[in-house]
Order: C-alpha cells, then structure tokens, then sequence
C-alpha cells in the first residue's frame, strides 16, 4: 500500500484491556500524510469504520506529527464473543463496542505510544564506536580574570609601555 520505502518507518504497536487485543502498525513522524486514507481499522477481521476510533487515532497522533498531517495506521482489533456488535449496519462496516470508552483508550494509548517511540527513536541516534565526537577545547579563560599566579585583590603589576614619543625623530 505504502511501498518499499515505507517499511523501514512503520512502529508496532500492541496493547490488551479486557476482551480486546489491538495489534497493528503505524506510520513514523517522517511518513505522514495530508488526509485520514491511509488509516486502516479491522475487527474481528473484517474492514470497519468506526468514529470513535477515528478519533482515538487523531488525539493519539496530535502530540507527535503536525495538526495538518495524518499517520498512516494499519489497526487490528480482536474482539470476544460479546464485546462487540458487527450487526450495527448492512455493509457490516460499522461495529458497537460494548464498552465504547474501553476501545477507544486502547487505541489511543497503543498507538500514542508507538508514535512517540518512533518519535524518540528518530531523535536519538547511535554513535558510532571508534568516531572522534568532539574534540577537546582548550579551558575557558575569563579575560576579566588576573594573570595566572596573582592572588585575587593584589593588582597586577604595570605592563610595560611603549615609547611613541617623538624625541628623536
């Protein structure tokens, strides 16, 4: 769906609250997008579409892309006999949680925690081993400060001066 370059920058997530299991896939901060197309939900295997959990998706990715931009989410909910109610529309598109407000923590809280993983991982990268880093500065110098080896208080003696007059010339 995405390509071949897209799959190094997809985030797993996983999480579990009751009788739902969430496992599934989101786009890193560096692979987004300008509308919701790319946001795949499924429960129970079947493709659905879900409010709710659209806008658990959109809370969870606030803090970690733009406003204007949209992770790529590829979310697979598996449900207990029970817990949820496919039977909502004709197309089988929609589904009623039986505990809304549990389903829609636990898309939020998976995916807000994949998005701020790869977040994190973009930031902080490795250094490699046997690389000069920086190198070492010289001491800082305060060139306020007395000469070396004069106590603090004890005014530094004169320097010597140059002759600019014009005797002689």
């Amino acid at each position: 769906v995405f390509g071949r370059a897209t799959l190094g920058e997809l985030e797993l997530c996983e999480a579990r609250s009751g009788p739902l299991r969430l496992a599934g896939y989101a786009t890193r901060g560096s692979v987004t997008f300008p509308s919701r197309r790319y946001q795949y939900l499924f429960v129970n295997g079947r493709p659905v579409e879900d409010r709710a959990l659209a806008r658990a998706i959109s809370q969870a990715s606030r803090d970690a892309i733009r406003l204007d931009r949209h992770p790529g989410v590829f979310l697979y909910i598996t449900a207990e006999p029970g817990a949820v109610d496919v039977n909502v529309s004709p197309g089988k598109t929609q589904v009623r949680f039986a505990d809304g407000a549990t389903a829609f923590r636990l898309v939020y809280h998976a995916l807000h925690s994949a998005l701020l993983a790869g977040k994190e991982e973009r930031r902080l990268r490795p250094v490699p081993s046997g690389s000069v880093v920086a190198e070492a500065q010289a001491p800082y110098r305060d060139p306020f400060a007395s000469p070396a080896g004069v106590p603090v208080g004890v005014p530094a003696p004169p320097a010597e001066t140059a002759d600019f007059s014009l005797a002689g010339a």
